[in-house]
């Protein structure tokens, strides 16, 4: 009896726990499914049968909007943002990161004194009612920014760095392009700007009415060109050459003389050449021609007798014409008045190296009156008498001698002989002034009333060379070392090989007339 309850105990007990554990696991599965139903939401084809194990729930989930949502949807498309503040944008390389902006109008900002704008505000330019829709503005840049959809009074066009323009910017005008050295006018009200960066130029810290302005700092220098119009081709082989090695980089004027008028081909050719200004001018007769004091008849028979001696343009008129003109006028002649500074060009010669400074520039900041490239023996037959009429200049005006002259490079005696060193003036940067003062006029006209220039074959070259040795010190005379030029026969190259290794020079160094025979650089470089 006691067994058979106890059995039977047992089988009721099982049963019971096992009736508990059925409820209790679909009580669990009822639960879990309410509190996977969203609110608001419609459960479609729910599939649950009583005394079934709950095995699959199919959800279909559907955003219902009821009313009053819409409206409030509504209501936000029509409202009116106010006081727009954009923030963390900054003038470089700032960029705007995910922002979504959905069917959203915007009003103007407002642009009351003190109104501090974390965007940059360039001369009160006012952007109103840009209308963006679902527009997504990612990575915005300074030097690229795309606006997609926007539609202002102020149209920003080819913002680009250090290309920005700055020009009275109000309502409706566009900015567009300005070059580096326009004049720009550039007001920041109510704000500051860090770290500007305009050309390569930082500012920092910028206030309003701050001016933008492109200083030319070249001084007043001007290319001196003596040519024949027969001469064009030359010549524009010469201007290629100068303009790649130098003055592409300065922009300075030409000016352009001849005893006859330029041909329209000439001015063509040679303006096409050059980014510079060009000026053509006529040498007017008085500078190009006999003085009065001169006996034509006997200058005409030096010219036949220098000739039959085979003496180097012995025998040529316009070659006497020309070193008068070049030893007393060159500096007086109308198109050259106004300059300060000159460099004198010739067809025919070539610039084998870059010159890598403005050469003007250089003769000003070191108190420099005259500059060449090559010196060089004159031939003595053309100068029989020179160096007696400046010894005669010398006793009538002693005055004009400077104390610490350099006159020794030419005579080692004294002044007793002339060596006939000399400054080749094919090539010459200088200082127009020296030539325009008392001293040198006074010496020009001495040896003009002396004939020399008709009645031997005095040239500009030796002219130039004394007056610069008796009035000035040698300091004042500078050796264009580092500058290659060639005029046939002779060239300077310089020795220095770091010129040739870097390719800033392409001559042959052992072509260098310096330590040749004839050449003057050694007695230069000595004395």
């Amino acid at each position: 009896m006691i067994l058979w309850f106890s059995l039977h105990f047992r089988t009721l007990l099982i049963r019971t726990i096992i009736i508990a554990s059925i409820f209790t696991l679909s009580l669990y599965f009822i639960g879990v499914s309410i509190l996977l139903e969203p609110p608001n939401s419609n459960l479609n084809d729910k599939a649950l049968q009583s005394n079934t194990t709950v095995t699959h729930v199919d959800l279909t989930l559907t955003h219902a909007i009821d009313d009053n949502v819409n409206a409030t949807l509504q209501q936000v498309n029509n409202t009116q943002i106010d006081d727009t503040k954009i923030n963390d944008a900054k003038t470089d390389n700032t960029q705007v990161d995910d922002i979504q902006v959905d069917d959203i109008q915007s009003t103007q900002p407002n642009t009351q004194p003190n109104t501090q704008l974390d965007t940059q505000i360039i001369d009160d330019s006012q952007v109103n009612d840009p209308q963006v829709d679902n527009t997504k503005l990612k990575d915005t840049q300074v030097d690229n920014i795309l606006v997609n959809n926007m539609q202002t009074d102020t149209q920003l066009n080819d913002m680009k760095a250090g290309n920005v323009q700055y020009n009275d910017t109000q309502a409706g005008t566009p900015l567009n392009d300005t070059k580096a050295g326009d004049k720009v006018d550039k007001q920041l009200n109510n704000s500051t700007t860090n770290e500007i960066q305009l050309n390569n130029t930082q500012v920092n810290n910028t206030q309003d009415n701050v001016t933008f302005t492109q200083v030319d700092t070249r001084l007043n220098g001007v290319i001196i060109v003596l040519v024949r119009n027969s001469e064009l081709h030359q010549l524009r082989k010469t201007m290629r050459s100068f303009e790649d090695r130098w003055n592409k980089m300065y922009n300075y004027p030409y000016v352009f003389l001849n005893d006859q008028n330029f041909t329209q081909e000439f001015k063509t050719m040679t303006t096409a050449l050059t980014s510079a200004k060009t000026y053509y001018g006529l040498i007017p007769e008085y500078m190009w021609g006999y003085p009065p004091w001169i006996d034509q008849a006997r200058a005409a028979e030096t010219r036949k007798q220098m000739g039959f001696r085979h003496i180097l343009y012995g025998d040529s008129e316009s070659y006497r014409h020309m070193c008068r003109f070049n030893s007393g006028f060159f500096f007086r002649h109308e198109l050259i008045e106004k300059y300060d500074y000159y460099w004198r060009l010739e067809p025919g010669v070539d610039y084998t190296c870059d010159i890598e400074y403005d050469t003007f520039k250089f003769i000003k900041e070191n108190n420099i009156t005259y500059g060449f490239t090559i010196s060089l023996l004159e031939l003595s037959d053309t100068i029989p008498t020179l160096w007696k009429t400046v010894i005669d200049f010398v006793y009538k005006y002693p005055q004009y001698i400077a104390d610490n002259n350099f006159i020794r490079f030419i005579s080692s005696d004294d002044m007793a002989t002339y060596n006939g060193c000399h400054f080749w003036s094919n090539f010459e940067i200088g200082d127009l002034n020296f030539f325009r003062s008392e001293k040198y006029l006074k010496f020009f006209d001495f040896l003009d009333r002396a004939g020399g220039f008709y009645y031997e074959r005095w040239g500009d070259a030796p002219i130039h060379s004394i007056a610069l040795l008796l009035f000035l010190e040698k300091s004042k005379i500078h050796f264009f070392n580092d500058i290659g030029y060639s005029h046939p026969p002779f060239q300077h190259c310089p020795l220095n090989i770091e010129y040739h290794n870097s390719g800033r020079c392409f001559c042959d160094p052992a072509n260098n007339f310096d330590d040749q025979l004839g050449s003057c650089m050694k007695d230069w470089l000595k004395t």
